[in-house]
């Protein structure tokens, strides 16, 4: 049965507890086939951007400069639905990141990891 996002499928970028990048996946209305599988890609910010941190944020960003190894958070966010039924699904999920700094011998790679699903509320 098909899956209907009834609202934006979003996923959010948090460092240190304050998100830095927000992007958005699919809009209300985007349908994923049965025994389909969708793959989003994101482009968290451009290479120009700049990111406002607090100052416990740039102290934890120096440690974790000088460590080499960045923790980040992901979460996504939405909302589906499985046609013919009418109940709502709502999608969250977050996911802590290790992100090494890159070298010029050595592109950033993220890990794979296991996200925490939090619970669906139930449905409208």
């Amino acid at each position: 049965m098909p899956a209907e996002h009834t609202a934006p499928f979003y996923t959010e970028l948090f460092f240190n507890g304050a998100r830095f990048a927000r992007v958005r996946l699919a809009t209300a209305g985007a349908v994923v086939r049965p025994r389909r599988r969708e793959v989003y890609h994101a482009t968290a910010a451009a290479d120009s951007a700049s990111v406002a941190l607090g100052s416990a944020a740039v102290a934890e960003f120096a440690r974790e400069s000088t460590a080499g190894l960045f923790q980040l958070e992901l979460r996504v966010l939405g909302e589906v639905r499985y046609r013919p039924h009418h109940k709502l699904h709502r999608l969250d999920a977050i996911c802590r990141l290790e992100l090494a700094l890159s070298t010029a011998t050595s592109p950033a790679m993220f890990k794979k990891v296991k996200c925490d699903v939090q619970k669906d509320r139930g449905g409208r």
